[in-house]
């Protein structure tokens, strides 16, 4: 709670700043808590409340909070577009006050007592020394072609949440005789602003669709899961590096919405249930700061980049096609190590070696009970395995018969 107080006090102060070395100050503060530190919290906190079984799901819904709260901004503060920033600044902040009231009043840093959650389950695994496990996970090639993964898709994820109203602002201008003063007037950057809020909306059906896949699937298969999301996302990438100068405002703001669908699920997961599969219990939080460094370093770079290119929007959608290209490689990578290490690891797991108890004393082989037709049918052993109980009841007769035989002999 400590990171987002120390966010909206920056939040805050930014509207009272003033000169280029005091923005920068306060917007490094604000990302430092706001952005760097806050999300691990979550996660640390929300994954001590949620049963393993269900973390796609709940965690996905958990993930939902960034979105609409974006939501929201967008439809509540272009609102009041005609008043000045330092009033914007000032009403998000008091907003962001009262939706953490709650956080600091009720909410826990985990389960007192609940057998069903992940906080009462220490694997063999769990109890080595933090030291090891943490060479163990640095060591581990997955967590870093994820952290890659992720980086690549935070990318795409901040550049359209920067620049997306830019864009829709430009195709809404378009055809206008005025285009300056459109592109400058306060009915364009509302019109704007509230169409580039289906993207965020359209994120978060994604968000519940793919934690309730990842839940569902095995998990050797949650690459596929990243995969039937990430392919589409690509595609619609290509077309706007394509058709971006020629596309209406309509289908562009549609498109839009398309990527924040097939984008923000996927890179949830990624920080939410798969830091968690990854990390496990006491390294879910490691485990998930790398994939927020990796998030915050690939932001930097496309920033740098997008700073380069300038608007040159179809330069700018072709460096976003790259990314997804290696968000796509990323997440074959991610499909290929589960099929090939998931099912050996479980394979290891079950593999017991026979009790000396068992080897040394035999014991004798016993008839099994052959029930009446007019037996309790409720019985769920004889129900489920009626051929098994029928073939060891007819190989014991035929045992028996043979030794009356061979008795008989002698």
């Amino acid at each position: 709670y400590q990171r987002r107080v120390h966010g909206i006090i920056a939040t805050y102060l930014m509207s009272y700043m003033e000169g280029y070395a005091a923005f920068f100050a306060i917007w490094v503060i604000n990302g430092f808590f706001a952005l760097g530190m806050a999300w691990v919290c979550v996660v640390a906190v929300a994954t001590n409340w949620i049963p393993l079984s269900r973390m796609g799901r709940l965690m996905g819904i958990v993930s939902m909070a960034p979105q609409l709260g974006d939501v929201l901004a967008r439809l509540v503060l272009s609102l009041f577009m005609e008043s000045s920033w330092r009033t914007v600044f000032r009403i998000a902040a008091t907003i962001a006050i009262g939706l953490n009231l709650p956080i600091l009043l009720f909410v826990k840093d985990r389960p007192e007592e609940h057998e069903e959650t992940n906080t009462t389950t220490r694997t063999p695994e769990e109890k080595k020394p933090f030291s090891e496990r943490l060479i163990t996970l640095l060591t581990t090639p997955v967590l870093w072609i994820v952290c890659t993964l992720s980086g690549t898709l935070y990318s795409i994820r901040t550049l359209f949440l920067l620049y997306s109203v830019a864009y829709l602002q430009l195709r809404y201008c378009v055809g206008s005789p005025v285009l300056d003063e459109c592109l400058n007037s306060d009915e364009s950057a509302a019109a704007a602003a509230q169409a580039s809020a289906l993207y965020t909306i359209l994120g978060c059906f994604s968000v519940v669709i793919v934690g309730e896949l990842k839940d569902r699937a095995p998990k050797r298969y949650r690459g596929a899961v990243l995969l039937l999301f990430i392919v589409p996302l690509m595609l619609c990438l290509g077309l706007f590096w394509l058709f971006s100068q020629h596309m209406a405002y309509g289908l562009s703001a549609v498109m839009v919405g398309a990527i924040g669908f097939f984008l923000f699920g996927p890179y949830k997961l990624l920080g939410g249930a798969l830091a968690v599969d990854i990390g496990g219990k006491h390294l879910k939080a490691t485990a998930c700061s790398l994939m927020g460094v990796f998030d915050n370093s690939f932001a930097v770079l496309v920033l740098t980049l997008k700073g380069y290119v300038g608007r040159n929007w179809d330069l700018m959608f072709f460096m976003l096609f790259c990314f997804s290209f290696l968000a796509l490689f990323s997440a074959t990578f991610v499909l290929i190590w589960d099929i090939r290490n998931v099912p050996l690891r479980r394979a290891l797991s079950m593999a017991k070696p026979p009790s000396m108890a068992k080897i040394v004393q035999p014991t004798a082989p016993t008839l099994p009970t052959v029930k009446s037709a007019d037996a309790d049918s409720s019985d769920e052993s004889d129900e489920e395995y009626p051929a098994l109980v029928k073939k060891d009841t007819s190989s014991a007769l035929q045992r028996r018969a043979s030794l009356k035989h061979f008795t008989h002999i002698q």
